[in-house]
């Protein structure tokens, strides 16, 4: 006999309001982590009039996530949906599924495409690295980061950098989807739909001119650059809006993952130790020769430090699912009626005790093997796994490699890495202090 959602465990229901108390001034992330703790693995509440329900195990979160014909991506979209316009980010099926197949990231030179753009990382990488080491003290170095990232991805996308007005329309784009997801989709800036339109146009002039100066010999070097030399069925609009979002939706994301690796560097000296030592051995052995993709993946040390840092700090904290219109959804032996939201919380599956044995402690060795499906997701899974994973795994192991292999690294590590919500993804809540010095 299936039981009604509202007979699962979870916080007392508050009239009217629900639980929309709980919210205020608690990030969402680390609410849903405590509601775990307090009523389990399987839990529903509500905010207001909208019903949710919370999974945190694999066997709860596999069939929500696979059964595509029951559930749809749920919030942000309303909020995120004018800011990204045509792009797979916020669709649903059937466009979704066209949106995906022709996706750069998604075409079968992809592969080759992010091996091409490593000559470029590094060289971008290093002189950021070289003009943060000239600062003469310690400093907030997650600006920079963010920078450097912004400068990197342009590079690899684009295939050039942008300039300063075009960087600040960028992280006011970026700071209008926060607003946007707090306030569910309220914009009170009367100029940023301006400043979004300037956005637009200029990643469309972007594309027309690399659409007229790509090269039709040598190897592409960017992802407009193999666009072109190979063609896409998407729309004019569409390419454009992929290409934003390929920006809006990659930087900040890999910069907090970045900043979450440099912070444990400091703070676990004897972890870092070894990512250190292989970094430098591995710059030694290329003899002034430039690294593969390949070989930046095959940094075992690097690898398994990046990833027990993402999984204390996954970028992405919360995903939903929406039972679609029409549709009834059983989960865990209770009905949910068309329009429940379910979320699973990576931030909250990777400190789940029954998953990860001590989970609030940093053991990079967790990764020797491959984790059990569905208790590690810092990039979503099942067929909306995040399309840029592939490159932000890259890209992380070519600016930690070129920095440790140069640098040395020390930041304020006293306390633990304190996050909070931003774009849709976890933020260092503090500055970053901190500085490097030339080896």
């Amino acid at each position: 006999m299936l039981l009604p959602v509202a007979a699962a465990p979870g916080p007392r229901h508050v009239p009217v309001l629900g639980r929309l108390l709980d919210f205020l001034g608690n990030e969402p992330y680390d609410l849903i982590y405590r509601y775990t703790r307090d009523h389990g693995d399987f839990l529903s509440f509500k905010v207001l009039t909208q019903r949710l329900v919370v999974v945190n195990t694999p066997a709860l979160i596999r069939p929500v996530v696979e059964d595509v014909e029951t559930f749809e991506k749920g919030v942000p979209n309303p909020a995120v949906g004018p800011i990204v316009g045509e792009s797979i980010f916020a669709g649903n099926r059937p466009t979704w599924t066209v949106g995906r197949e022709h996706h750069p990231y998604a075409r079968d030179y992809a592969a080759k495409a992010f091996a091409g753009m490593v000559p470029a990382m590094v060289r971008v990488c290093r002189a950021h690295l070289a003009a943060a080491a000239a600062a003469t003290g310690p400093e907030d170095l997650y600006p920079g980061l963010i920078r450097m990232l912004y400068d990197v991805f342009c590079t690899n996308v684009l295939g050039q950098t942008t300039d300063e007005p075009m960087y600040k329309d960028y992280l006011r784009v970026i700071r209008e989807v926060t607003f946007r997801v707090t306030t569910q989709g309220i914009t009170i800036d009367p100029f940023f739909w301006r400043v979004l339109a300037r956005w637009n146009r200029q990643i469309a002039a972007f594309i027309d001119a690399r659409r007229q100066a790509a090269p039709a010999e040598g190897p592409p070097v960017d992802a407009l650059a193999f666009v072109m030399r190979h063609g896409t069925a998407l729309s004019p609009t569409a390419l454009r809006d992929e290409v934003s979002t390929m920006l809006l939706g990659g930087i900040h994301p890999v910069g907090t993952a970045l900043s979450a690796a440099l912070h444990n560097l400091s703070r676990f000296p004897a972890a870092a130790r070894p990512v250190v030592d292989e970094a430098r051995a591995f710059a030694a052995g290329l003899r002034g020769r430039d690294a593969t993709a390949e070989e930046y993946l095959a940094l075992p040390h690097l690898d398994r430090f990046i990833d027990e840092s993402m999984r204390l700090a996954p970028p992405v904290h919360i995903i939903s699912r929406r039972v679609k219109d029409g549709r009834v959804a059983v989960v865990n032996g209770h009905q949910l009626e068309a329009g429940t939201e379910v979320i699973y919380a990576p931030f909250a599956v990777h400190r789940n005790p029954t998953l990860w044995p001590d989970p609030l402690e940093f053991r990079p060795d967790r990764f020797l093997s491959e984790p059990e499906p569905f208790t590690y997701l810092p990039f979503g899974l099942g067929e909306r796994t995040c399309m840029g994973r592939p490159y932000a795994r890259l890209c992380l192991r070519v600016v930690i490699a070129t920095l440790l292999s140069a640098y040395d690294l020390a930041v304020d590590a006293s306390k633990p890495l304190a996050t909070a919500s931003g774009p849709l993804i976890l933020v260092p809540k503090h500055p970053l202090v901190g500085r490097i010095t030339r080896v």
